[in-house]
């Protein structure tokens, strides 16, 4: 089969079209990753670098910072605190159920729907 001209001007346009393609992807992650930062700067609320899955069983600072974020919001709605002692138990899964809907969550994505509410 012989690429004639035409072939040519497609096979140009599918190319633009995939680089087009992977620059607005690659534009819009950056964009999502600077609304977040502004989020946190604008809402008062402290990036930790919470982007990993706190779950039953997680021992860390960041569920500690969870525990504690909880507390602060059941204080100020009327409802039980929970143990603070770093570990992902019970508690703190009845806690996040009751904020996310979830068994697990990132303590980030905690702290913005706990902050909304």
């Amino acid at each position: 089969m012989k690429i004639t001209k035409t072939h040519k001007i497609i096979i140009a346009l599918v190319i633009l079209g995939v680089i087009g393609y992977v620059i607005y992807s690659n534009k819009s992650k950056a964009q999502a990753s600077k609304d977040f930062a502004d989020y946190v700067q604008g809402n008062n609320l402290e990036s930790l670098g919470g982007s990993a899955e706190l779950s039953k069983g997680t021992r860390s600072k960041e569920v500690t910072k969870l525990q504690n974020a909880y507390n602060d919001y059941a204080s100020n709605n009327g409802k039980s605190t929970i143990l603070v002692d770093g570990i992902f138990g019970n508690q703190t899964q009845r806690a996040v159920k009751e904020i996310t809907g979830r068994n697990s969550t990132t303590l980030d994505e905690f702290l913005l729907i706990i902050k909304s509410k």
